[in-house]
């Protein structure tokens, strides 16, 4: 006996029945028992190829609407649950700063769930405007606060069903999505980051694919084996693509020797912090411009722009890394930012203009995150670029003359303390130039200005 018979968009009919645990498909209607659509809708056990269908509104109804209702009901509340959740654990600290259509949340399912786009893509084009207030206000209550489901239907269904009852229901429904599969995706499903509102660019969740799509890029080049970043155009269409995938195993080698730090290491939690780093240190200093950014679980892809400059790493003139010190300064106290990651080579000389092109690792500066970044730019400097002492010297000079000088003293004097060394990666003969330089500077003796 049939409870309920819904049409949707692009002419999909469900029929819900009363009766043993069953599904048949016969090219128009599927039609399943409540059971099977309970055991979909509240635990996903058949792959919510039914409960995919609930995510977009019915056009007729025949029989019961509050079955349906409570059907739909019950899976978009745990949509908006599990996706609020994805989003929340993919974006990190940048969900904060950004503005989402709520419409994002069924998208994003539409897009990992089953491909029903001869249903999605006419719902998208003529209920668009209702789901967005429909899921608003899903939205609205759930950040009210969680609500454990007490979903027990689906699980005591589930518990009498045998392999053959789920194999006959599961070809049922093999059938029906391969029938409304059939159809190209909606606009929006292919470019879900229109649905994100970012402070600059595009920021696009589970679709680095797309992207990619978005901006095909040729003659890529890597500036070295183990660097995330490849440089990809010629002339002013360059851009640069940073993989936070690639340095995975770096961030994890480096761990250990930063642990008073406290180095982000998932590629999403470092993309996300750079992203907005690059805005807050524009207070100060230069970042490159974000073009887009894709997140996925394991993921993450920045495109940015390219700036034409020399890093601090290349030059090798006392009067260039007094500059660079200087800008160390500006990042510290104009931008209240710490870098963590100090590589010379992320500061970037430009004219007069000079940008950090690496913010991973940043965070709130306090005196003893300013110490860390200048032993980390000296220890890069001397071991891993064989650079002179007097550079590293004319670094903290130019820090010292740029920077507030009671908030320096207390900076370079960290440089001087035992503790401190003990806490930072660096050697014993970085550790003995950064204790001549500072002793001297605290002295007031400045050799380079």
């Amino acid at each position: 006996m049939t409870i309920v018979e819904a049409i949707f968009p692009g002419g999909a009919c469900l029929r819900i029945v009363e009766g043993s645990l069953r599904a048949a498909y016969d090219g128009i209607c599927l039609e399943v028992s409540l059971d099977v659509a309970r055991m979909d809708v509240d635990w996903s056990l058949f792959a919510e190829k039914i409960a995919s269908l609930l995510l977009v509104n019915p056009e007729s109804i025949e029989g019961s609407w509050r079955v349906l209702e409570a059907l739909i009901n019950r899976f978009r509340d745990r949509v908006v649950r599990e996706e609020l959740r994805g989003l929340k654990s993919v974006m990190g600290p940048l969900y904060n700063h950004l503005d989402l259509d709520p419409l994002l949340l069924p998208v994003i399912r539409m897009m990992s769930s089953q491909p029903l786009h001869c249903i999605y893509k006419p719902a998208l084009e003529i209920q668009v405007e209702d789901l967005r207030a429909d899921w608003s206000g899903r939205l609205q209550r759930a950040s009210r606060g969680p609500r454990t489901p007490g979903y027990s239907d689906g699980l005591r269904a589930a518990a009498r069903m045998t392999l053959r009852t789920a194999s006959t229901v599961f070809k049922a429904l093999d059938l029906f999505v391969k029938e409304n599969s059939r159809c190209q995706p909606h606009k929006i499903l292919k470019e879900p980051w229109t649905l994100v509102r970012a402070p600059e660019g595009y920021i696009a969740p589970y679709s680095c694919s797309n992207v990619k799509e978005l901006l095909p890029l040729a003659g890529c080049k890597r500036p070295n084996p183990i660097s995330s970043s490849r440089v990809c155009g010629d002339g002013e269409s360059k851009i640069v693509v940073k993989d936070y995938s690639v340095a995975f195993y770096k961030w994890v080698l480096a761990a250990p020797l930063a642990v008073s730090y406290g180095f982000k290491l998932s590629p999403n939690a470092r993309a996300a912090n750079e992203y907005i780093w690059y805005h807050r240190l524009r207070k100060a200093v230069g970042t490159p411009r974000v073009i887009a950014l894709c997140l996925e679980p394991r993921r993450a892809i920045m495109w940015r722009e390219y700036v034409e400059g020399s890093p601090l790493s290349e030059l090798s003139d006392e009067e260039s890394w007094v500059r660079g010190g200087s800008v160390m300064a500006l990042v510290h106290y104009n931008a209240e930012a710490a870098l963590g990651d100090a590589n010379p080579g992320n500061i970037l000389l430009s004219g007069g203009d000079a940008y950090v092109l690496d913010a991973e690792q940043a965070k709130e500066f306090n005196y003893w995150r300013g110490a860390w970044d200048l032993s980390i730019a000296a220890a890069y400097s001397m071991v891993l670029l064989h650079k002179p002492a007097r550079l590293i010297e004319a670094l903290l000079e130019g820090y010292w003359v740029e920077a507030p000088r009671t908030e320096a003293s207390r900076v370079i004097s960290l440089l001087i303390s035992p503790g401190f060394i003990k806490s930072t990666p660096t050697s014993l003969a970085v550790a003995l130039v950064l204790r001549r330089a500072a002793k001297r500077l605290l002295d007031g003796q400045l050799r380079n200005i």
